[in-house]
């Protein structure tokens, strides 16, 4: 049920029928148009790895690609690999592990009683900025090479 809750989110977000997606792209343009490429990439990755400590990863990883790809496919078109956002966006998505919420992993974690729970939250987030940095310079580093 929850799988199935979550390819329905994404479907209505994502249908062009709806526009949802175009409404949102059209919205945040102006914020974006005078960011940077790079910035913009940074921004969608960390939004994502933020909300995938709260909720799950995949209401993260959908509701970031439904903003995300229609932006890159418009204000940064040419300048944003689509392909390389989209692989750092879901690797983001992976990082749920900073609070209880995040995963079952994570609430296990917490509920065990054999860490303090602010300790897991700051090693968690982290841990969750390291990812952030490789990720990002091991992505645009192979996209460099690729392109």
């Amino acid at each position: 049920m929850f799988i199935a809750s979550i390819m329905g989110l994404g479907s209505f977000l994502g249908n062009a029928d709806f526009g949802i997606s175009a409404w949102m792209s059209e919205a945040l343009a102006p914020v974006f148009s005078g960011i940077s490429p790079l910035m913009f990439v940074l921004i969608m990755v960390f939004i994502v790895n933020l909300l995938t400590n709260f909720c799950s990863n995949s209401v993260a990883l959908s509701v970031v690609y439904a903003i995300a790809l229609p932006l890159c496919m418009g204000v940064y078109d040419g300048s944003v690999n689509p392909t390389l956002l989209s692989i750092l966006i879901t690797s983001a998505a992976q990082n749920g592990w900073a609070t209880a919420p995040a995963s079952p992993t994570a609430a296990v974690a917490y509920a065990s009683g054999w860490g303090d729970s602010g300790v897991i939250l700051r090693w968690g987030l982290l841990i969750m900025l390291l990812q952030m940095g490789i990720s990002m310079l091991f992505g645009f580093a192979v996209n460099g090479l690729i392109v």
